[in-house]
Order: structure tokens, then sequence, then C-alpha cells
């Protein structure tokens, strides 16, 4: 008998104030319902709450009350964040990978790259970085008349990371890509 593949569903809640009720009636509740009938994964989306300014040691304190709450309501705590793959690695690996999957993707989407290189890596150049490649593709968008956040080619780049991170079910397109690298 052929295997049912359940929809996937990627939701991300970011740990930038103290969770309300109506966090959870209006998307906690949901996401604990969502688990049985859909293929979930459930983050913490904390570096999407460095776009502003945070002081470091309440963002840490945030995240992983965060992240307890969501244990604490019932998501699967084996695996609540679909992510369980990459357990043991560094964000230094992790990052390296998602940065070879979109190099690939824009390849073979035809996008030109670029890549920068910074003589130093503070908060504040960090932080200006961010705000100058978040405008020029807002800009590039505008001007292509293209919405710039929907686009194909960040599948592509996904499944390339996924299968560079060694998720489970990408093994031939790992192998492809890194006869390719």
């Amino acid at each position: 008998m052929e295997e049912i593949q359940k929809k996937k569903v990627l939701s991300c809640i970011q740990p930038s104030g103290m969770l309300t009720l109506g966090n959870y009636l209006g998307a906690l509740k949901n996401w604990l319902n969502m688990q049985e009938e859909f293929d979930c994964t459930f983050a913490v989306a904390d570096l999407h709450s460095i776009t502003v300014r945070q002081e470091p040691a309440k963002l840490r304190r945030q995240i992983l009350d965060t992240y307890a709450l969501l244990l604490s309501i019932g998501l699967d705590p084996e695996n609540g964040d679909g992510f369980n793959f990459v357990a043991g690695q560094t964000v230094d690996f992790v990052n390296k990978k998602a940065f070879l999957g979109t190099v690939l993707a824009h390849t073979d989407g035809g996008v030109p790259n670029m890549i920068l290189e910074m003589e130093q890596m503070n908060e504040y150049e960090f932080g200006y970085l961010a705000y100058f490649l978040e405008k020029a593709c807002a800009v590039s968008g505008y001007i292509l008349g293209i919405n710039p956040f929907d686009q194909p080619g960040v599948e592509s780049y996904k499944k390339n990371m996924f299968a560079l991170l060694g998720k489970p079910g990408y093994e031939e397109h790992q192998k492809a890509l890194e006869a390719r690298l």
C-alpha cells in the first residue's frame, strides 16, 4: 500500500515579547491540532527578533521561555522544531550549508551571485548590512514589478540546504549536490 505523504507546515513564533492568551488562542492552539494531520515544523524565529534592538541577555531568556512554552503546551518534544537532523552541528556548519544551498539554487535558476565579505562583523555592521539587503530586495522587486518574497527559488534553496545538512529523505539529492561542489 502506498504511504500518503502529509502536507508540510512551517510556522514560527518570535520571542520578542511575553506570550499572551491571544498567542495561544490565535496560533499555538491551532499548532497542537495540526500535528496529527500535517508534517509540522514549529520553531522559535530567534534571528527575526534582532531586526530591532534587543538586550542580548533578555533575548536569550525570551528564546528559552518561548521554546519551553511550546513544549509545555504539548508540541512534540522529540522533534518539536523539525530540525533534529542537525542536532550536534554548529551554527557555523548550518550557515555554511545554507550558504552553499543558496548559491546552488541561484546558479540553477540563472540568478547572478554576489558574495559580500565584511571587514568586521559587529552589531552595527550586521544591522546596517541586513537593512541594506532588505531595502535592496524591496526596491528591486518594486522596480521589476514582482513580489521579491514569493519566489520559486526559495523552495530550491530550502531543498538544497536540507540535502546538504543531511535531512532524512534528501540523501540522493545530497549526493548529487556534493558531486557538484
